[in-house]
């Protein structure tokens, strides 16, 4: 025998809804359903949507921060004469006795410096800058105490690889299910949007009313109104974001790339392009591409141009690597990855997210494998290559990041991520105005045809986002196992509370 307690609504009903007829009774369920999953979403996404704009933000202007932080690294006086790499890479190294160098940077321009990416004895990974021109080494950069290299990794993964020593694995997981929440936020709160009754006109629609300064039901419109107006660009944040997440990523980025038949195929080794450069480092749709191997008997003779010659045996030097790259028409201010083992290649990779630069198009992403031995070229992959959904999941990541249209793009990302956060912070105002009891969740009032058509919603999503989809049967099987079954809890809750008798 159970009996069912029946709690006060926590919230108001929908506007111009009452219980005159079934129809509208049920419309009113609907309405508290959505309200009640676009509460708890909220609940739960919130804290860290306002850390992912925050750290966004610093991320989005990392060239001028840069600049202003390490101008006097970055920037060096044009001289007649430049010394080769080879001698800058042995600069580093005196500079640093014993540090393993894994890269190079190339200037960009005349007035930029070659940047070294370093591992210390001590386990230090440092960016240092070395004036091309005289090969004195400026300093360095210490990523670890970067406020730009913090944001990114509080972006990508809390900084879980700092303080769990995962590797970010725990937080790129958290943040991919709060990234399907949120869109669980923008259905939700569309839906909750949408015009009823007699709301047909642009005030409280598409214009807030502002003649009702000091209600609720200003705050109300900023929120909504805000956050439909930005939706699709929210939409777009989220779903470009969480092409670099560690379950939804993958399974995108093959489908994406199978699309036009795969990556080229050439005869590779075991290493791909992402386990060369730090998460986030690489061009989105090469983060998976096996690199090509260099011939393991090297051929006789290695030659670029007049003057650089060498015994391929020893190794190709640096300068021919780069030279290589150059004759291949690569702009300048690629970076140069180092061979892994005796079987792997240098990889030359140019991709809209440089150390310096402010500005640069997704469409001249490029990678070429070049050999060890040899410098010749084997293999080379970019942007005309990727199929339509690679291209376009390129390009949004790059209008994400702000680095498509440079300063433009900047400003727009700006523009809608504090959208964003003001429609964050007036949904606080108004959860404080409502001077809710506890938590202040809406009611919940069951409808099987509604539970089963959300049911539905949640096999959808789980089947395109599987976090998401896992989650949200957590959640059903908490409230239907455990919350309605601890009175204080379910009133807290704003669910039916059962006890047995």
């Amino acid at each position: 025998m159970s009996t069912i307690a029946t709690l006060e609504p926590a919230a108001e009903p929908p506007p111009d809804v009452t219980d005159s007829n079934e129809d509208a009774l049920r419309s009113r369920t609907l309405y508290r359903a959505m309200w009640r999953w676009h509460f708890f979403a909220g609940l739960f996404a919130i804290p860290v949507i306002v850390l992912l704009c925050l750290s966004g933000l610093v991320y989005l202007f990392k060239p001028q921060i840069w600049g202003l932080m390490y101008g006097d690294l970055q920037n060096v006086t044009p001289s007649s004469q430049t010394v080769t790499y080879e001698q800058q890479l042995a600069a580093v190294e005196q500079a640093y006795p014993g540090a393993e160098v894994s890269g190079v940077h190339t200037p960009a321009s005349a007035t930029r410096s070659t940047i070294f990416t370093i591992t210390t004895t001590d386990g230090k990974d440092l960016a240092v800058y070395v004036n091309p021109y005289n090969g004195e080494v400026l300093g360095h950069r210490n990523p670890a105490t970067d406020i730009v290299d913090i944001s990114r990794q509080l972006h990508g993964t809390l900084m879980t690889g700092s303080w769990l020593g995962d590797d970010g694995y725990y937080g790129d997981r958290f943040i991919e299910l709060v990234a399907g929440w949120s869109i669980v936020l923008l259905v939700t709160g569309t839906y909750l949007w949408w015009p009823r009754g007699k709301r047909r006109g642009l005030r409280g629609v598409l214009l807030p009313r502002f003649h009702l300064r000091g209600k609720r039901i200003l705050w109300r419109d900023v929120h909504a109104v805000t956050g439909v107006i930005f939706a699709f660009i929210t939409l777009f944040f989220l779903v470009t974001g969480m092409a670099w997440a560690g379950v939804w990523g993958p399974r995108y980025l093959s489908v994406a790339t199978q699309a036009v038949g795969g990556y080229p195929q050439v005869e590779t080794n075991s290493t791909t392009v992402g386990e060369l450069l730090p998460n986030g480092q690489s061009p989105w749709a090469l983060g998976n591409l096996p690199l090509a191997a260099s011939q393991p008997v090297p051929a006789p003779g290695g030659q670029v141009g007049d003057e650089l010659r060498w015994d391929p045996s020893q190794g190709a030097p640096l300068d021919a690597v780069i030279a290589s790259g150059q004759q291949l028409g690569i702009p300048h201010g690629f970076s140069v990855t180092w061979p892994q083992d005796e079987t792997g290649s240098y990889g030359i990779n140019y991709w809209e997210d440089g150390p310096q630069e402010p500005n640069r198009s997704s469409t001249d992403a490029r990678i070429v494998y070049i050999d060890q031995y040899t410098a010749q070229p084997i293999a080379g992959y970019g942007f005309d290559q990727y199929g339509w959904a690679g291209k376009a999941t390129s390009f949004g990541i790059a209008l994400h990041e702000g680095r498509e249209w440079g300063l433009i793009n900047q400003i727009l990302v700006t523009i809608a991520t504090v959208a964003i956060l003001l429609s964050v912070a007036s949904s606080m105002v108004m959860w404080r105005k409502r001077r809710p009891k506890g938590i202040g969740a809406p009611r919940k009032e069951p409808n099987r045809k509604i539970g089963f058509g959300v049911l539905l919603v949640i096999v959808a999503l789980g089947a395109l986002f599987p976090l998401l989809g896992l989650s949200m049967l957590v959640v059903l099987l908490l409230e239907l196992l455990v919350i309605r079954r601890v009175p204080r809890l379910a009133r807290m809750l704003g669910t039916q509370a059962v006890t047995l008798s």
